[in-house]
């Protein structure tokens, strides 16, 4: 199975997002998660997962359930709050693939489902992070815009008010008038 990692863009670089931005994300535009209905299901598991981690963290002492974690692709540890890099996609992607090897395929259906059902969570996870990948880059190229608009304002109106331009006639033709003699 050939999973594709999310392209980042320049203004991708050094925004990767933690599990808790991803959240925010979700959260602050549902207009845009409406794409894909199975990405609302993946993060409610997560942010239910860490509810209710957070609730019984205190409790548990085990080294596989820590408080503000969640395992990524099935097998990784990691903390809500770590930037999640092609990087870290890449080394989940590795330790399936090893597990895979180790232990061989699934012994029975359940186990199948489960494993699949994984497969599908982790590729809504990488499509979330491209929408977010996406949308930075489109808030990053609006801002370009509005400052091109600003640095040439300013010189669209010289050019108006230059000898020649349309208002500088207008101004002279009402100054003219104004000051008849």
């Amino acid at each position: 199975m050939s999973i594709k990692l999310p392209t980042l863009y320049n203004s991708s670089v050094g925004n990767e997002p933690s599990l808790r931005m991803l959240i925010d994300f979700y959260n602050e535009n549902p207009s845009i998660i409406m794409q894909n209905p199975m990405i609302s299901t993946v993060l409610e598991k997560y942010e239910r997962f860490l509810r209710l981690n957070s609730e019984i963290g205190l409790h548990i002492t085990s080294s596989y359930h820590k408080p503000n974690h969640y395992y990524l692709y099935g097998n990784m540890l990691v903390d809500i709050e770590t930037q999640v890099t092609n990087e870290i996609l890449q080394e989940c992607i590795e330790i399936t693939r090893k597990r895979y090897k180790e232990h061989g395929g699934p012994t029975n259906s359940f186990e199948s489902a489960s494993m699949e059902n994984t497969y599908n969570e982790f590729l809504t996870y990488i499509e979330l992070i491209q929408m977010y990948y996406s949308h930075l880059e489109q808030e990053s190229e609006n801002k370009r815009i509005q400052l091109r608009q600003i640095e040439y304002e300013p010189v669209h109106d010289e050019i108006k008010y230059m000898p020649g331009g349309y208002l500088y006639q207008k101004v002279v033709n009402l100054w003219n008038e104004r000051n008849q003699m």
